[in-house]
This record gives C-alpha cells, sequence and structure tokens, in this order.
C-alpha cells in the first residue's frame, strides 16, 4: 500500500497523557468503533496552512516590511489555488492590533507591505500574523506567525541578561510517554530558560536514588538532548545540571511503570525501524491481547495488526518511500481501541529542494540583473519565488521559522518550536538527528483520540471569497431592474427580477483600499436613477485573533547594539522633502498621464469638463469614425464604428460584458479618459469593431450624479504597491552591513526551461546575499542563500 502522509500535531507531554488520558479514555468505550472511519470524518474538512517570507526581520522607523504569503492545502502541502482572502496583522507584545491588511491570493500567492512609521511603532518587538477566516475553524499552528523588531534610538544600550538559570524548566520526556522498568528506554531532554527558550550546551546526568550516575548528556543550542539507560521498578531519579560555572538538581517526575508496552523507532537511509516492546512482568498480560499500530499523516491512515504471542518484541520495517514526507505518527492501541504509545517520525525521504546555479551577473549603474538555472525536471507553471535582497553580513535576516518547516512540521507541534528555521537551512545528517530529538521532547500528537472519538468539530467561521454584499432596497411591486457599477476587479452587473423584492446578495467582490461600490435602479425609460439601500457586507472587518490564541514571544536580544548612532541620521534623511509635496504630485500627476498614453494600443484621451456633463453616446458620436446614440423610444444604447466596420466592444475600467442596455445614459463625470483602438491591435480584441475602454475615477472627481448610490466597504483589499527603498547616508559602513535594506521582489517565475531571472537594485554594495524562498507547482521547495559579487 502506497502511504502519502500529510502532517500531523505534536503535544508537549507524554508523561501527563499517559496518566491523565489514559485514565478518562478508561471511563468510556470504544471497542466497538472503527479506527480508521474514525479518523477520516474528522479529517475529512478542507483545511489551509499558511506561511509568509519577510524580507527582514530587524527595522527602523521608515522602512516598509515586505512580505510574500503563501497558502497552502494541508493535506497535500501544495498551494491552495482557492484561497483568495489572506489577512495580516502586526500585533505589539501586549497583543495589541497596530496595522492590519487584506490582500488577495492568487493561485495561492499574495504579497503586500507595511510601512514602519513613528507614530504607531516605538523600539521593541512585535508579531506578524497571516492567517485565512476558514482557518480559524481549526488547530491555530496552521496560522503563521514571525516576530520582527524595532530597533530604536536607545538600542545602542546595552541590555542586561537574564538570569535564566533562576527558573529553569527541565523536562525529562520518555519515547513512549512512559518509563518501563526492566529495559533499555530512550529520553527526549530538554531545558529551558523562565522565557521558554532553550539553554544552550548545557551538561547534566542522570542519578539514581543512590547518586550513582547512570547516564549522562549534553543538550544543543537549543536546550535539547537525549540519553538512554534502564530505569529500575520503584527508583526515583534525579537530574544534576552545569549551566553558567553552577549545578543544580531537579527531580524527575516521571514515574518507572512495572508492566506496560513501549514503543520505539529509529531509521536508516531507507527504512523506518519500529520496535513495540514488552518487560518480562507484562509477558502474560499480552500474550492473548491484540494490539494494532496505527500510522497516520492527518489525511492517509493505515492499521496494522501487532500480535506478541509468547515474544516480547514486535518488529516493523516501513520502507521510507511508502510514507509521506514530513511528520507521520505512528500510535498503539491496545485491544479496547485506546492508545497507549505514541511516537512522532520525521520523514526526510522525498523532501525534494530545487537547486539552482548561477549563470549570468551583470551589473550597471547601481542596477544588478542574475539568472539561475534550476536542476532537475522541468518547473511547472504556477511556482513563485520571493527575494530578499540585503548586504553581506547583515544581522537583520534572523528567522525562526522558513517555508519547510511551517509547512512540513510546525502546524502539527501543540506548542511552540525554537528556531524551527535551523533544522530545514543547509540540512545534514547531524541536523536530522537534532529534529529527531526535538520531536522526542514534544510527546503525543495533536490528533487527540480523544477528540476523534467524539468528533465535535463545528465550523464557526466561513470560507471568505471577496466581499459577499445583501443589497436591502424599498420594496417593488413590479419587475425591477438594478446596475452595479464596475470596480478595478469587478465588471458591472445588470441584476433583473420579475417580481417583488426588498433585497438582493452580490458575492466575490474585490475593492482596492479606498475604491466605492456604486449602485443604480434602471426605470422603466431605461434611464438610471438613485435609489435607497443600505447594504450589509461579509466579510465587514478583519477576523481578531489576539483573544485566541498566545505565540512564542520574542528572544531577548542578550548583546548591545553597535553602530546603532546611526539611526538617528537615517530617520531625518528618510524623512528630508527634497521637493515640495504639490511639486512632487505634480510631477508624479504628470508622469502617470505619461505613462497611460505611452502603453495604451490605442488613442487616449483625457476628459475635460465640458466632456464630462455628456453621455457616452454623445461622447463618442462626436469622435472620428464611431457612431453611438442613445435610443430613448427602446430605452438601449447603440454603437458602431465606420472605420472598423463592426460593433466595438466596450470595457468599462478593463471589464466586458455584452449586455449594452447598461450604457444608455451612461453619464461621464466620473470618468478621467477614454481609449480608443479603431483596429482592436493588442489585448482584449473581441470582435471586429474595435475596442472602446472607459476609465473611471471616482477619488479625483467628486460630482457624484444624482443617479448612482455611494457605498463605502467597510474593509478593502490592499494594494501591491512598489517596494520602497530607503536612502542611506553610505552604503559602506557597519550600520548599513548590519541593517540595511537593498530590494525586495515579492513576486518571482521560474520559466519551463528552469531559469529565474532577476534584476535588483544593488547600490553599488560589492557583495550581496539573496535570501531565496518559493514553491513549485508540485511542491518541491526552494530554500537558498546566494552570494552576489558585483564587481
Amino acid at each position: 500500500m502506497k502511504r502519502t502522509t500529510n502532517q500531523p500535531h505534536i503535544t508537549l507531554a507524554f508523561l501527563i497523557f499517559f496518566f491523565t488520558t489514559f485514565s478518562i479514555f478508561s471511563q468510556q468505550s470504544f471497542q466497538d468503533l472503527n479506527i480508521e472511519d474514525e479518523f477520516k470524518n474528522y479529517t475529512q474538512p478542507y483545511e489551509e496552512v499558511m506561511y509568509a517570507h519577510l524580507n527582514k526581520t530587524k527595522f527602523i522607523v521608515g522602512e516598509n516590511i515586505g512580505y510574500t504569503v503563501y497558502a497552502f492545502n494541508k493535506k497535500n502541502k501544495i498551494l491552495s489555488s482557492v484561497t483568495t482572502n489572506i489577512y495580516c496583522v502586526i500585533t505589539d507584545k501586549n497583543n495589541k492590533v497596530v496595522k492590519e491588511q487584506m490582500i488577495k491570493a492568487e493561485d495561492g500567492i499574495a504579497s503586500g507591505s507595511f510601512f514602519i512609521d513613528d507614530k504607531l511603532f516605538k523600539e521593541g518587538s512585535y508579531n506578524f500574523r497571516a492567517y485565512t477566516n476558514w482557518m480559524m475553524n481549526f488547530s491555530y499552528q496552521n496560522i503563521f506567525s514571525e516576530n520582527f523588531e524595532v530597533l530604536g534610538t536607545n538600542s545602542n544600550q546595552n541590555k542586561s541578561k537574564l538570569n535564566s538559570f533562576k527558573n529553569i524548566d527541565l523536562q525529562v520526556l520518555p519515547e513512549s510517554g512512559h518509563l518501563l522498568g526492566g529495559l533499555i528506554n530512550t529520553v527526549g531532554i530538554i531545558a529551558k530558560d523562565s522565557l521558554g527558550f532553550g539553554l544552550s550546551n548545557v551538561e547534566g546526568k542522570i542519578l539514581n536514588s543512590e547518586n550513582k550516575e547512570i547516564t549522562n548528556f549534553k543538550l544543543n543550542d537549543l536546550g535539547i538532548g537525549r540519553a538512554s539507560f534502564i530505569p529500575k521498578n520503584l527508583e526515583a531519579y534525579k537530574a544534576v545540571i552545569k549551566y553558567n560555572g553552577t549545578e543544580q538538581t531537579i527531580l524527575l517526575k516521571n514515574k518507572v511503570e512495572p508492566k506496560g508496552v513501549i514503543l520505539k523507532v529509529t531509521s536508516n537511509n531507507d527504512y523506518a525501524l519500529l520496535s513495540i516492546v514488552a518487560n518480562e512482568n507484562t509477558r502474560e498480560f499480552i500474550k492473548n491481547n491484540n494490539y494494532k499500530l496505527v500510522l497516520h499523516d492527518g489525511k492517509n491512515i493505515e492499521t496494522i495488526p501487532v500480535n506478541f504471542n509468547d515474544k516480547l518484541t514486535h518488529t516493523l520495517k516501513i520502507p521510507l518511500e511508502e510514507i509521506s514526507k514530513g511528520v507521520n505518527i505512528f500510535t498503539l492501541f491496545n485491544e479496547e481501541n485506546i492508545p497507549v504509545s505514541e511516537r512522532l517520525f520525521f520523514n526526510f525521504k522525498g523532501l525534494n529542494l530545487k537547486e539552482s546555479k548561477l549563470v549570468s551577473s551583470n551589473t550597471k549603474n547601481g542596477k544588478t540583473t542574475v539568472n539561475f538555472q534550476f536542476n532537475n525536471s522541468k518547473i511547472i507553471n504556477n511556482n513563485n519565488v520571493s527575494v530578499s535582497v540585503l548586504p553581506k553580513g547583515t544581522k537583520s535576516y534572523r528567522k525562526n521559522t522558513n517555508m519547510i518547516s511551517q509547512i512540513l512540521l510546525e502546524p502539527y507541534v501543540n506548542g511552540f518550536i525554537e528556531n524551527a528555521n535551523y533544522y530545514f537551512s543547509d540540512m545534514n545528517l547531524k541536523k536530522q538527528l537534532e529534529l529527531d530529538n526535538l520531536l522526542l521532547t514534544q510527546g503525543w500528537s495533536s490528533y487527540d483520540w480523544l477528540n476523534i472519538y467524539n468528533n465535535k468539530q463545528k465550523i464557526n467561521y466561513t470560507f471568505d471569497e471577496g466581499i459577499a454584499i445583501k443589497f436591502n432596497v424599498p420594496a417593488e411591486k413590479k419587475e425591477s431592474k438594478f446596475l452595479i457599477h464596475p470596480l478595478k476587479e469587478n465588471e458591472p452587473q445588470l441584476i433583473s427580477f420579475n417580481d417583488k423584492v426588498s433585497s438582493f446578495t452580490a458575492s466575490k467582490y474585490f475593492p482596492e483600499e479606498d475604491e466605492k461600490l456604486y449602485l443604480s435602479k434602471i426605470n422603466r425609460n431605461g434611464k438610471a436613477i438613485k435609489t435607497p439601500v443600505y447594504a450589509q457586507f461579509s466579510p465587514n472587518q478583519i477576523p481578531d485573533l489576539k483573544d485566541k490564541l498566545t505565540f512564542l514571544k520574542a528572544k531577548p536580544n542578550y548583546y548591545s547594539y553597535e553602530n546603532l548612532v546611526d539611526i538617528n541620521s537615517f530617520i531625518k534623511l528618510n524623512n528630508t522633502e527634497v521637493l515640495s509635496e504639490i511639486e512632487i504630485k505634480a510631477k508624479t500627476e504628470r508622469d502617470r498621464i505619461e505613462r497611460i498614453k505611452n502603453t495604451a494600443f490605442g488613442k487616449v484621451k483625457f476628459l475635460n469638463d465640458n466632456d464630462r456633463v455628456s453621455t457616452l453616446a454623445t461622447y463618442l458620436n462626436a469622435q472620428a469614425g464611431i457612431a453611438a446614440i442613445d435610443d430613448h423610444r427602446n430605452s438601449t444604447f447603440r454603437v458602431y464604428s465606420r472605420s472598423a466596420d463592426g460593433v466595438p466592444s466596450i470595457f468599462i475600467n478593463d471589464f466586458f460584458t455584452n449586455d449594452y442596455s447598461i450604457y444608455y445614459n451612461y453619464f461621464l463625470d466620473n470618468v478621467e479618459y477614454v481609449e480608443i483602438n479603431p483596429l482592436g491591435i493588442g489585448p482584449m480584441q473581441l470582435g471586429t469593431g474595435g475596442t472602446i475602454k472607459v476609465y473611471e475615477n471616482y477619488k479625483k472627481f467628486k460630482n457624484y450624479r444624482p443617479a448612482l448610490s455611494k457605498i463605502d466597504f467597510p474593509v478593502t483589499f490592499s494594494k501591491s504597491k512598489q517596494f520602497y527603498i530607503p536612502k542611506y547616508a553610505n552604503s559602506n559602513n557597519n550600520f548599513f552591513k548590519s541593517y540595511g535594506v537593498l530590494d525586495w521582489l515579492p513576486k518571482n517565475k521560474i520559466n519551463e526551461s528552469g531559469n529565474l531571472n532577476l534584476s535588483f537594485n544593488s547600490n553599488n554594495v560589492k557583495e550581496i546575499v539573496l535570501y531565496i524562498e518559493g514553491i513549485t507547482e508540485s511542491g518541491d521547495f526552494i530554500l537558498e542563500e546566494k552570494l552576489i559579487k558585483t564587481e
């Protein structure tokens, strides 16, 4: 059987679970339940996991946080094609919302930016979160969270280090959830300080009641390790640890069980090797009992019978190619379908990382272009790569997580993983073993079998697709017709009713920032008139998370911020106005008009005040080669192109509809410009009569005609703006090298030939590092750091 796994979650207390949850299970009867059926019912709903690539993790007032969000189908671990509304929120250390945005995802990818201004941001730590409304029905570990820091003018003062040794949390956690006497037991060991962060390189030993050393251990930089020993029944053990030149003794809370079964998991290059072992005291008890080993990945599940007979050990050898990449969960059940042991295992087999080589690099006038060629097979169309461009030696890119850890590990851990990014950066055998040690310390999966059996999941949150609107209008006795005017991302809609109606709905609207919605009623003469309307929206605000979950706090910096005396000069430089505000706006407007004219395929005409008092038909009829009329006898609009000999296709804000009745008596008082393309050359060619494109600008022209009812959206989608690159007094000093930013490229495609072409600002910096993250349509990850020399 092919085992394709999707990832589980990981709970923090094997020991607590065994003594408390087992007793809870024992109070209920699950013997008649089918484990696989119960699991499939529980995991049937669609789930998402969110990841965001931030351009940095240390910022200064005047900079922007650039980010790209990736929405994943949790079960398949590929980009989610159905997600549209993504909510991005920044909170301060008190969990108060500082800034928030709603952004639109296409094919699972979205991008945006937050400006770090001095009114809302002070020196200190903040948290960036990305999620959807639907995700709030499920595990909050699916939500993305990353801490970042805003550096201030006082940051150059030394920060005193906490006395981390004062409140050490040392846990010794058995591999199967409990210590079993008379057998070799493996235990995961983790030591944390008072803030929940691992204590680096702690040395220790485990002693028996006679103070004899049974085994010793050394923890890694994250405070995690393992040890093995044979516990004796009724024996009490303690751990002695050395840290910062002092020694501390902690009693182990783990009780040694005289009878029981433990589950051991290890692996080699090709197999996961499982041993289900009982001690001699348990022989008679297990001889006639039928156990079950259940393997699942959050999506697929398989049950394997376990029969001891007269043996004390049952072994299994499972090919790694037959189980999913990422976390797999092995759970041992007794005859009553009660879980008695569980082990989490991370499978690196099938974890494909796309690697690239630099083909070319060219720098000219402070701009660098590079070309990378990706290896192996052809890249499928739907992919994305986001790239942070920073000077070599930067101290501002210190992430806790990356795309691999967020998708394959973190959503399935019921707790926090410190520096999850570590295990999947420059992967090697040492880090694989350290990750297994981490899983030893995490405990039971968050797929709580008591919850699975009782399955009281409720869907309380909707799946948002744009904004849905309910229009409440005065009831009509006869047929009625309404025109919903277009938005930039929505074409006009003409909605007709034959019977009495007091309300109607429209969905999948994607307004951008200050966009308004306009509604007109079309009377029996075909004329657009204003109608009273009360609109209700879903969503009507960004969903609030602050009371629903907590995240790992930012780790304090126990060092001085050297070179940050330059922060003041940086802030002053970026607040300096070279031109007056009026001059800047005027220049920007001239540039925008020229850009519109230069990129158009037809002739662009910006309307004047006299043009805007006419209807579309009157205006077009005055243009060479076009005949148009508002036919008041039939309440219709007709247009004909003499030069192209046909009916032109008409677009309003780049959206087309073949229902030309909406253009009857269409006034131009909110129209900024019209593009007339008699031959229809270019995109959007739909017929033989050429194209006419009408572009409205409700924000610029405020003399709205009485036929319009204006509706304000309570929440809108943020525009994807060009990333602002701040100014620096010197791009060669230590301040810039430590905390400066060169560029941010949120959306980039690898072409079908495997080429990735990038162009970015290099600002005459000699050595640059590109921090690259991405995903292909087939689910292959891209995680690279590339050093670029511009000389």
